[in-house]
Order: C-alpha cells, then sequence, then structure tokens
C-alpha cells in the first residue's frame, strides 16, 4: 500500500465477506470463461510479467476483495495503491498485478469486469448518500435486492462500501408484501399473525399498498407502522445515470 493510503477513511469491510463464498464464486466465473482450453495462453506463454490497473475514469475504489481473489486464484499477486472506498481520479495506478504473463491475461476481463462494476455502484451510492444528506433528511438511504443475477454479493458489497446500507438481501431477508401479493392473496393479513408459523422467523414486515382504497391502506399503516422511514434507492430512478468509471490492465 502506498502513501495515497494516508488520505483514506473507511474500515476494512472485506472482512465481513465469506472468503468460501467469494472464493466459489470466483472459480465459477473462471471456469465459465476458460470451459475448456484458452488457446491464446501458448501465444504469451508463462514468463513473469507485471501489469498495472489503471483508472480512466471517476469512482469509488470497490470490489478489491474480489479481485485478489481472481489473481490468488491464478497464483498471481497484486499490490493496491490506493484503499477500497477512497475517489479515484484519473489518470491513476490503482494496483500492480504480476505473474505469468497467460494468467494475467486469463484474469484480466473477469478483474475488470468486477472493479469497473464495483466501483460504479459505489459511486452511485456515494452520491446517493451525499444527497440525502445535503438535504437534511433524516431517514435511511439503503440498497434494493434489484441486483444482477449472479453478481449479487459484489453488488451488494459495492453499496456498503459507498456508503448506505440494505434494505434486504435476498427474499429470505423479510417479509416484504407488495401489490401483486395482495392482488393473488386477497387477505394477507394473517401473514402477520402469530398463529400463521412465519411470525418467529419475520424480523421486519414491510406492506407497500400503491391502488388498494384508502381506507384499507389506513389499516395497513396502523398495523405495520415502521420506526425508521427508508429510502430505497435505485440509481436509474433517482438521478441520472453515471457512466461506470472505466479501468484497464497494462502489460
Amino acid at each position: 500500500m502506498s502513501s495515497n493510503d494516508a488520505s483514506l477513511p473507511v474500515s476494512d469491510l472485506s472482512t465481513i465477506l465469506n472468503i468460501v463464498a467469494v472464493e466459489r464464486l470466483i472459480q465459477q466465473w473462471l471456469m465459465e470463461d476458460i470451459p475448456s482450453f484458452d488457446f491464446g495462453a501458448a501465444a504469451v506463454g508463462d514468463m513473469r510479467e507485471e501489469a498495472w490497473i489503471i483508472c480512466k475514469a471517476d469512482g469509488i475504489l470497490a470490489g478489491v476483495p474480489f479481485v485478489n481473489a481472481v489473481f490468488k486464484e491464478l497464483g498471481c499477486t497484486i499490490e493496491w495503491e490506493y484503499r477500497e472506498g477512497c475517489l479515484l481520479v484519473p489518470p491513476v495506478k490503482v494496483a500492480k498485478v504480476n505473474g505469468p504473463a497467460y494468467r494475467l491475461l486469463q484474469g484480466e476481463r473477469l478483474a475488470l469486469n468486477i472493479i469497473t462494476r464495483a466501483s460504479g455502484i459505489a459511486k452511485q451510492a456515494r452520491k446517493a448518500k451525499d444527497l440525502a444528506q445535503a438535504e437534511s433528511w433524516h431517514g435511511k438511504v439503503v440498497g434494493t435486492r434489484k441486483v444482477t443475477p449472479g453478481f449479487r454479493l459484489v453488488e451488494k458489497y459495492a453499496l456498503l462500501v459507498g456508503g448506505i446500507g440494505q434494505h434486504r438481501n435476498d427474499l429470505s431477508s423479510m417479509v416484504m408484501l407488495k401489490d401483486n401479493h395482495i392482488w393473488s392473496a386477497g387477505d394477507i393479513s394473517k401473514v402477520g399473525n402469530p398463529s400463521s408459523g412465519l411470525h418467529p422467523a419475520v424480523s421486519l414486515l414491510c406492506v407497500t399498498c400503491n391502488i388498494y382504497p384508502l381506507s384499507r391502506q389506513s389499516r395497513w399503516r396502523e398495523k405495520f407502522v415502521v420506526s425508521h422511514r427508508r429510502l430505497k434507492w435505485n440509481a436509474g430512478r433517482t438521478m441520472k445515470r453515471a457512466r461506470q468509471p472505466m479501468l484497464e490492465l497494462r502489460l
């Protein structure tokens, strides 16, 4: 870690990750990209090379533990010039990677996909948090479970790096009943009833109802009022989409 690190915030969030889950994800993605032969590897060989991850557009550095896992799986080493959570202003060298040339190239695209997407999400999350603070809003800015299939862990982690929390991670996190549930089930008040059998496992019951008669909405609000207001943030709906930070690997 270089001296750049002194100006940076944030505790090490990587400690909250299940390293086994991260390693399995990386192995799965590498298998998807190299299911059998990598003929390009024969062209570059196994001579040890040094490469740099270079930032070409501004963003909040995120996804470091996943990129580490990519190159570890491929037998390469990586040294970061900046700590996760800091603002990157291009052009800047973010990390140095060492290893056999063909291994560097096998990990290049996966590592860049991860760090680019995670850093873009963290940047947007930071924007949403700063906007809420600038407006003196006293609620909580949180991320929804609307994630890219297969990329949930990376994207949820990136939100935390950006400084905002979670509304729910998945369908198991809490019971959230929306219009379609109400249309399908009719009277769903039994879900909040201890006799339903669901009650012991329900940590939070969140009900949204947009087009039911006002009298019914009022009953829901009285029964399931939540003490802390939350803003479920979706970057595409609350602000103009920012271009994801461009990063590249240079040998």
